[in-house]
């Protein structure tokens, strides 16, 4: 189950949508799982051919077979540049981390990356 709440304007957008979702798995509920959360983004547009990108989210996650909870977040920022109507680039970077009842599930991670893009 989710909810979208989408704000546009010339120059920006705003995204937020919250959400509840249920897992059972058939062959037993080993991984089966309830969790929420919601999701933000807000992208700019400086100019037709540059933009900026925010995001942000978070999902709480109970596993119903397991003795174990997750609390999983993220975030992002992007900047991108048409350089051409076929060619873009896009530079991003991103910060997850999990925090869980199960001391091996837990992590931190970063990540930067440069993509190239051709659209025909």
């Amino acid at each position: 189950i989710g909810l979208d709440f989408n704000h546009r304007e010339e120059s920006y957008t705003f995204n937020v949508a919250p959400f509840w979702r249920k897992i059972d798995y058939i062959e037993g509920e080993f991984f089966s799982q309830h969790a929420f959360g919601w999701t933000a983004t807000f992208n700019w547009l400086f100019r037709p051919t540059l933009a900026l990108a925010l995001s942000t989210g978070r999902e709480h996650r109970d596993y119903t077979g397991l003795d174990r909870t997750d609390t999983d977040a993220s975030y992002s920022m992007a900047l991108s540049w048409r350089q051409t109507s076929h060619w873009t680039w896009v530079l991003r970077g991103t910060h997850a981390l999990r925090d869980s009842t199960l001391r091996e599930a837990g992590y931190s991670d970063n990540a930067i990356i440069l993509s190239l893009t051709y659209t025909r």
